[in-house]
């Protein structure tokens, strides 16, 4: 037997959750979605910004070395690695604040 919709429109929600169901973040959720959009961010901008930067100006330009392409591409993989382990040392933190403290 099929339940019919509530005044919600979604069978079977607790009185207490009607208006709220996927409307609302908690200050945890909203935490985790800031933090993932700014690494997200930093993971596209910071490296391609990085190799055309440390291309033009830092070996090409200032060092002269004629082809930097190699050179500002282990930039770029450096600055890949040390998001990606700030990211992993956000997130261990994260959960090592959030584990409960015997008294």
């Amino acid at each position: 037997m099929a339940q019919r919709p509530t005044a919600t429109g979604v069978p079977g929600v607790p009185p207490h959750m009607r208006g709220q169901v996927g409307t609302q973040f908690g200050p945890k959720e909203l935490s985790v979605l800031m933090k993932l959009l700014f690494y997200s961010i930093s993971m596209i901008t910071l490296p391609i910004g990085s190799y055309f930067l440390t291309k033009a100006y830092l070996f090409e330009g200032y060092m002269g070395i004629e082809n930097g392409s190699i050179h500002a591409a282990i930039v770029t993989v450096v600055i890949v690695h040390v998001i990606i382990g700030l990211y992993i040392r956000s997130a261990w933190n994260e959960e090592v604040s959030e584990k409960p403290k015997d008294d």
